[in-house]
């Protein structure tokens, strides 16, 4: 039996479900089928907390028409927009792609690292990471301050600032980045070389705890 984790990107630009598709297919195999979907009434990237508000309803109403043919899902943005919310509407596992990140570098050291989209992301996140109890764990972050939009306009030179926030959280004490966008999957291999320690890409992160929690729930019956 095949079980579909989708995996949800909750902003319309295509782009970056295509990035997203590319980082997640390694978790593909006999029993685990991975599909990504753009959600299509999205902004082209959550910056706010008005845009993780709007996409709300027509997430859930994503959700309840993929129930019946979908085993778990990821929400594909760091800020996990809607997470319990989509969680209160389906029987299915729902994972958000921040909240997995944190507990996967955690996994691997004692102080993680993020690194921002832009400096008005900071706050959004500290307030998360407050809110889940990790505050102690976490090294701070630093913003590249790249629109989520133009990720992917020039990659070297997007590689070199990301680099360079790296090093920046490096001497603040961590020892584990997460990249904190799903634009930035690209980079997760060529940045975690440059570096030297582990990277995590959250939606890899997400996919790779559903479907582990998918593969025991089978291998228990």
């Amino acid at each position: 039996m095949t079980h579909r984790i989708l995996v949800v990107n909750p902003n319309s630009s295509q782009h970056i479900t295509d990035a997203l598709h590319r980082s997640v297919a390694v978790q593909q195999d006999g029993g685990i089928a991975v599909d990504c979907a753009t959600l299509a009434e999205g902004p082209p990237g959550i910056s706010s907390h008005t845009h993780k508000a709007e996409v709300v309803p027509p997430l859930q109403a994503l959700i309840r028409r993929e129930e019946p043919h979908t085993a778990a899902f990821v929400i594909a943005c760091f800020g996990d927009p809607g997470l319990q919310a989509s969680r209160e509407i389906t029987a299915r596992p729902v994972f958000g792609m921040g909240e997995c990140s944190f507990y996967t570098a955690m996994a691997l050291a004692d102080q993680f690292g993020v690194i921002s989209t832009t400096d008005g992301s900071r706050p959004r996140l500290a307030r998360y990471v407050r809110e889940l109890g990790l505050a102690q764990r976490f090294a701070g972050s630093v913003a590249v301050n790249i629109p989520v939009v133009e990720l992917a306009n020039d990659p070297d030179a997007t590689l070199d600032r990301l680099a360079r926030c790296g090093e920046k959280l490096k001497e603040m004490g961590s020892q584990v980045l997460i990249t904190g966008c799903a634009g930035m999957a690209a980079y997760r291999e060529a940045l975690s070389e440059r570096l030297g320690i582990p990277v995590v890409e959250p939606a890899l992160a997400a996919v790779g705890m559903a479907a582990g929690v998918l593969r025991s729930r089978a291998s228990a019956v």
